[in-house]
């Protein structure tokens, strides 16, 4: 008898090097957009200030569902590859993909960041050239007696302006500061910035508080309650004219120059900040004697 063995015809099959490129791609394009979501996630969390501009949240929303739908993508067209060649373990592939995939990911976060930074600055009043920003305060305006004893830009010098609007502003009072027999709080805002030819770069922040009371003599006992309520603070005297200046630093601002001063039953505090470091003691000298010079130039 002739036995006539018959094989299956050949069943064509991808090349497992493709197979296994396409699902080296789809593993690290989902790590990738994993770390692109939770990027902007924790970006948004972080610099909520960033996102003042509706447009930039709407980039915000777009990059996340397109980062989303890749990641989807990707996940669906790996589980079709899992079921299809029977794999049973994504570790391995998991573990080739690491490096490519944060790498991408930190691409896709400067990408985010980059676009998110520069709809800020198209949009923003901080990419004006005509002008910084100004924020807008619901508190009332200071009373014209009082703002007229505080800071303005003219009399600090070039750069500076009014940081917020109504400036200067009133404060609220509490009972225990009513007790201390003041009538008035009011604060003053105003900042050093220069036009870098994109942003406007922030360079220092000074803030004047004028605290108004019944009576002088509350006013020149003021500071040695202020100094009772913060332990730690390094303080010393000097003259600046005919008015004692106590200036140094506080345990809790420790980035902040800080200075005092009373005239008459106004007690004054003035504070300075820099960007990167505190101000030096003679940048804080002009501002602190232009303080003085507006305070007792009012009568």
């Amino acid at each position: 008898m002739l036995t006539l063995a018959v094989e299956d015809p050949p069943i064509p099959r991808r090349s497992t090097f493709v197979d296994g490129f396409v699902r080296l791609a789809a593993a690290t394009v989902l790590l990738g957009s994993v770390i692109g979501v939770g990027y902007v996630a924790v970006f948004a969390w972080v610099d909520q200030s960033l996102f003042g501009e509706w447009q930039v949240i709407l980039i915000a929303l777009l990059l996340a569902g397109m980062l989303v739908g890749l990641a989807l993508g990707s996940w669906f067209l790996l589980r079709s590859r899992h079921l299809a060649r029977g794999r049973t373990s994504y570790l391995r592939l998991a573990v080739l993909a690491l490096v490519p995939g944060l790498v991408l990911g930190l691409w896709i976060s400067a990408f985010i960041i980059g676009s998110l930074v520069l709809s800020w600055i198209r949009h923003s009043s901080f990419g004006n050239p005509n002008g910084p920003g100004v924020l807008t305060l619901t508190s009332a305006p200071a009373p014209p007696s009082l703002a007229s004893r505080m800071l303005t830009p003219t009399d600090v010098g070039a750069g500076w302006y009014n940081k917020a609007k109504p400036n200067p502003s009133q404060m609220s009072i509490t009972a225990a500061e009513t007790n201390e027999g003041q009538l008035v709080r009011v604060k003053d805002f105003i900042d050093r910035e220069h036009w870098t030819g994109v942003v406007w770069q922030d360079d220092g922040t000074a803030i004047e508080v004028l605290l108004h009371f019944d009576s002088a003599a509350q006013a020149h006992t003021y500071p040695a309650v202020w100094n009772a309520q913060n332990p730690g603070a390094t303080l010393s005297p000097e003259r600046i004219g005919q008015t004692v200046v106590m200036g140094g630093a506080t345990v809790t601002d420790p980035d902040w120059r800080f200075a005092a001063f009373v005239i008459g039953d106004n007690y004054f505090e003035v504070r300075e900040d820099n960007l990167d470091s505190r101000p030096t003691a003679a940048q804080f000298q002009t501002v602190v004697a232009a303080a003085v010079a507006k305070a007792t130039a009012t009568p």
